[in-house]
């Protein structure tokens, strides 16, 4: 027979589930932005990021640092360039038929080897530093500053704008116009409700039964310390009686 997990488990495994839901709830509801822009930015269409962002916190919870990883962003950022390399083969975005920030911004980041797309989404976009980037992707510095800077020449020749007056490691803050609008139009990605709910449900599928054995596990362990304690007193005792007696 099953375990009715509402009435079976004792006031301590219940109040160890409950502190552990909250806290996979905050880490979903905090990061679950960066995932979408991440996902969106990285290439997924706009039809399929709810289904990614499911992926990525399932993928960095597994792969990663287990539940530390769902709040971490370096690993989400991995997961969320793994999950968005499997999506853009298996779900090719389709060309836009309207011309706009958002369709130029993804013309130019499409044309970006994957390298160069990486770092100038975390840097650009995200406004991480380099130093930050090259972490999150497993690099030196010099790494990605190199990528950083041609990244920084692409966009400005597919924007038109004039390269070699902007030699700023934040390219964001020396543009202006179009070339400005285009850019943030990728820190306009959030989330929906459904994604942050799916995704919660996913985690806490994975990670309940973990949650629990280890809670589980620590109550014996208390427990049997406690006994331990209890049965040396008590011996304690006896033979302090018996010294008494002779």
């Amino acid at each position: 027979m099953g375990v009715n997990r509402a009435t079976d488990l004792s006031p301590e495994l219940k109040g160890v589930e409950k502190q552990g839901r909250r806290t996979i709830s905050a880490s979903i509801t905090a990061r679950a932005d960066f995932v979408a822009r991440s996902l969106r930015n990285l290439g997924v269409d706009d039809t399929h990021v709810d289904a990614a962002v499911q992926k990525v916190f399932l993928l960095a919870l597994r792969e990663e640092l287990g539940l530390a990883a769902i709040d971490d962003e370096a690993s989400l950022f991995r997961a969320a360039a793994r999950v968005a390399a499997q999506a853009r083969r298996r779900w090719p975005r389709r060309a836009s038929t309207t011309v706009s920030h958002r369709s130029r911004l993804d013309a130019v980041l499409d044309s970006f080897p994957e390298d160069l797309r990486e770092v100038f989404v975390l840097c650009e976009i995200e406004q991480r530093d380099t130093a930050w980037a090259a972490t999150a992707l497993g690099h030196h510095t010099a790494w990605a500053r190199t990528r950083l800077r041609r990244a920084h020449r692409a966009y400005c020749a597919k924007l038109g704008v004039d390269a070699e007056t902007r030699r700023s490691e934040c390219l964001a803050q020396t543009l202006d116009g179009d070339a400005a609008l285009v850019l943030e139009a990728g820190r306009g990605v959030t989330a929906s409700s459904r994604a942050k709910e799916r995704s919660l449900h996913a985690v806490d599928a994975v990670t309940s039964t973990s949650l629990l054995g280890r809670a589980t596990l620590l109550l014996s362990t208390v427990s049997l310390a406690v006994f331990l304690a209890l049965a040396l007193a008590l011996a304690g005792g006896a033979y302090l009686l018996l010294r008494a007696l002779r």
